[in-house]
């Protein structure tokens, strides 16, 4: 890699580092457990994860065990593991524009806003809306995979996996963007950053990879019907139809991250 890019990179990455951490700052130290965070505490306690899955099966079972595990082990950690997930999210996002649009100064400003918008800020003071702050990473890597998937120069079958097990996990932290990463494979189909159709060649193996999300969603609703435990989420989860073109945006579409 040569010294002009390694210097870019350097400070994209120190940009999105300290709008982060200016925005977040004020947020740490108050994580305090409340409302239905005592109820998943006390289950995360005594349960363990066989106690988990017996009372909600696979829903957002890394979402939301992770933060009360770690909560319940060491809440100073707690608020650091919340600012360092969204900061993940918010670099992921900067290759994605960067790999969509080309350039540098679009991805850096689309990826500052959301790093220093206080998306998912409730994660930092209710445990269990760490998830919506979960889910993100794993469908943004996934974007990218997908994106420059031709670059990367992997195996179509290791693709493949790691495209669907991203889908998975991010559906293991949060339902809420389970259709958009059934349907994100389509971007293979599509030359980026000039966003021109390409499936005059290898229309099989763009096909094949362009499945892989759609597998591990396919997946996790397989083990989510299948385990489904004896305490079913009392809420509206985000796995209706009505998430694409519901009107009650708040329950059914992908402004659920935001409004959490």
């Amino acid at each position: 890699m040569k010294n002009s890019v390694i210097r870019e990179r350097t400070w994209v990455y120190l940009t999105l580092l300290s709008g982060t951490f200016l925005a977040w700052i004020p947020l740490l130290g108050r994580s305090l457990p409340v409302a239905d965070d005592f109820a998943y505490m006390g289950l995360v306690d005594h349960g363990g994860i066989p106690g988990y899955i017996h009372s909600l099966g696979f829903w957002r079972i890394l979402g939301q065990y992770l933060p009360v595990w770690l909560f319940l082990r060491a809440s100073s950690n707690y608020p650091i593991l919340v600012l360092l997930t969204h900061l993940l999210a918010a670099t992921l996002l900067f290759h994605v524009c960067q790999s969509l649009f080309g350039g540098i100064r679009l991805p850096l400003i689309a990826a500052l806003v959301f790093a220093m918008f206080p998306f998912g800020y409730q994660a930092q003071t209710w445990l269990v809306a760490y998830n919506y702050v979960f889910a993100v990473p794993f469908f943004l890597a996934n974007i990218l995979l997908l994106a420059t998937h031709e670059e990367s120069g992997w195996p179509l079958s290791v693709l493949f996996f790691m495209s669907s097990s991203l889908a998975l996990l991010s559906a293991f932290g949060n339902e809420c963007l389970l259709f958009a990463s059934m349907f994100s494979g389509s971007l293979v189909f599509i030359e980026v950053p000039t966003g021109a159709a390409r499936i005059e060649r290898g229309i099989r193996e763009k096909v094949f990879l362009a499945s892989a999300p759609f597998a591990g969603c396919i997946a996790w609703l397989a083990l989510y019907y299948g385990f489904i435990g004896k305490d079913v989420p009392k809420h509206i989860t985000a796995i209706h139809p009505q998430s694409i073109i519901g009107v009650y945006y708040r329950q059914y579409s992908l402004l659920g991250p935001v409004t959490a």
